[in-house]
C-alpha cells in the first residue's frame, strides 16, 4: 500500500533532537515553551480570504523561524517518504523522482472524461495539536518528550497556522493512517486521486460520471479528522460541456497544458512591469523588486509548459529592467556584516546553522552592489572572507 513513512532513525532524546537541529536543547525548550504572542507576530495589514472573511495567518518570530527551517530540512525533506497521490510540499527528487508539484498533480488526470474537484475548509484551522503529535509520535515513532517539544514548535494556540514554515509539510501528513486505505479503494473503481495540500481531486475516464460515492468516502475520511470540505466549491466536470481544468492547467490532452488565457496574462505582466520601471527610481524600490521577482516567476512557467519562443523573448525584456541596489542596499549590507563580525568572536555562535544562513543572506545582499557600488562591494566581500563560519552538518 502507498503510504508516508520516516526513513531515517527515530529522534528518541532531546540531545538527538539538538544535534539534528544543529542547535543547543535549553534554546530549543526555551523557544517551544515560550507563550504564543512571543513566538508569532500578526501580519501587519489582515489577510482575506475569497468569502471576504478574515484568514489566520501569523509570522513566526527569527528563533522560531530557524527551528522550523531546521525541522523541514533535516526532518521532513530528509526523513519522510512521500506517497505518489501527495503533491505540492514535497521535496523534487525526493525519491529519485521528478518534482511532485501542482503540475504532478494535474498529469495523474490527464485524459479524463470525468473530474471531481473538492477543497477542505479552513485545513489548517482544523488540525489540531493532537493530530501533529500523532505524526511525529506515530508515524515518525520519536519519543514522546521530543514529540511533546516539536508539536509547541510547529502549532499556533493548538492548530496549524498559515505562515508557520512547517504547516505546509505537516498537512500533508495528517491523513497519514487512513488515506492510504481511500486512494486504495478508489483504485479498485478505477478513480484517479490526488491532493495538492488541501485540494482533492478525482478522475476518472467514464462519461458523465457521478462521484457521489467517492465523495462520501471521503467525506467519512476527512470527519475521522474532524475535517470537512467546503460544499459551495465542489465542482464536477464533463469533457462534454467545458474545458477540464485541474489547477488551473488543461488537462485534456496527454500532459498539462497551460490555457491560453494565463500566456496572454503573462505577457501583459510583463508590458506592465516595462511601465512601472520607466519611472523614476522604481527600479531601485523594494516593491519593484518584490513585483519583478512575481513576473519572473510567471514566465519561466512558460519554458516548463514548452513556450520556448515566448519565454526566451519575455525573459531577455525581463533582463533589460532588472531591480537596482540603492544606498539603502548598502546601509543593509554593512549592518549584516557588523552583526556577523560581532557574533564571529564568539565560536559558539559561529558554529551554529543561524550564523551559517545570516552569512549566506549577507553575501547575497553584498553581491546584489556590484557592477554599480565596486568600492563598498570589494571592502564588504573582504570583511566577509574574514568571519566564515565554522557550521558542520
Amino acid at each position: 500500500m502507498d503510504r508516508c513513512s520516516y526513513i531515517n532513525s527515530p529522534i528518541s532524546s532531546l540531545s538527538s533532537l539538538s544535534k539534528t537541529l544543529g542547535e543547543d536543547i535549553s534554546q530549543i525548550v526555551a523557544v517551544a515553551d515560550a507563550p504564543a504572542s512571543e513566538k508569532y507576530n500578526k501580519p501587519k495589514t489582515p489577510v482575506f480570504k475569497k468569502d471576504k472573511t478574515e484568514r489566520i495567518v501569523r509570522s513566526p518570530v527569527r528563533a522560531l523561524r530557524s527551528l522550523q527551517y531546521r525541522i523541514n530540512k533535516q526532518i521532513m525533506v530528509k526523513g519522510v517518504s512521500w506517497p505518489s497521490y501527495l503533491f505540492g510540499s514535497i521535496p523534487k527528487g525526493h525519491n529519485g523522482e521528478v518534482s511532485q508539484d501542482y503540475i504532478a498533480a494535474a498529469k495523474v488526470h490527464c485524459g479524463a472524461k470525468s473530474l471531481c474537484c473538492l477543497d477542505i475548509s479552513d485545513f489548517f484551522d482544523n488540525i489540531h495539536a493532537c493530530d501533529v503529535f500523532a505524526v511525529f509520535n506515530e508515524l515518525f515513532h520519536f519519543s514522546t518528550e521530543v514529540s511533546t517539544i516539536l508539536t509547541k514548535l510547529v502549532t499556533f494556540d493548538e492548530r496549524l497556522v498559515q505562515g508557520a514554515l512547517t504547516s505546509s509539510y505537516l498537512a500533508m501528513l495528517v491523513l497519514w493512517k487512513t488515506e492510504p486505505g481511500l486512494v486504495e479503494a478508489l483504485g479498485r473503481k478505477n478513480i484517479n486521486y490526488s491532493r495538492l495540500v488541501d485540494d482533492i481531486t478525482l478522475s476518472t475516464k467514464k462519461y458523465n460520471y457521478n462521484f457521489s460515492y467517492e465523495v462520501s468516502l471521503i467525506e467519512k475520511t476527512l470527519h475521522e479528522k474532524g475535517l470537512f470540505f467546503n460544499e459551495e466549491k465542489a465542482k464536477v466536470y464533463s469533457v462534454s460541456s467545458e474545458l477540464m481544468l485541474v489547477h488551473g492547467l488543461n488537462v485534456m490532452g496527454k500532459n498539462p497544458a497551460m490555457p491560453r488565457y494565463e500566456a496572454r496574462r503573462i505577457r501583459a505582466a510583463v508590458r506592465q512591469l516595462e511601465k512601472l520601471a520607466e519611472q523614476e527610481g522604481a527600479r531601485c524600490e523594494m516593491w519593484y523588486r518584490r513585483e519583478y521577482n512575481r513576473c519572473q516567476g510567471r514566465v519561466y512557467k512558460l519554458e516548463r509548459f514548452g513556450k520556448s519562443n515566448s519565454f526566451r523573448n519575455l525573459l531577455n525584456r525581463l533582463q533589460k529592467i532588472t531591480p537596482l541596489p540603492s544606498k539603502k542596499d548598502i546601509t543593509y549590507a554593512k549592518l549584516r556584516v557588523k552583526k556577523l563580525e560581532s557574533d564571529f568572536n564568539n565560536v559558539k555562535k559561529r558554529e551554529t546553522y543561524n550564523y551559517m544562513r545570516r552569512f549566506s543572506i549577507a553575501s547575497h545582499r553584498v553581491a546584489f552592489l556590484k557592477g554599480y557600488y565596486d568600492e563598498e562591494w570589494k571592502k564588504l566581500r573582504t570583511r566577509l572572507k574574514a568571519i566564515f563560519p565554522d557550521y558542520r552538518k
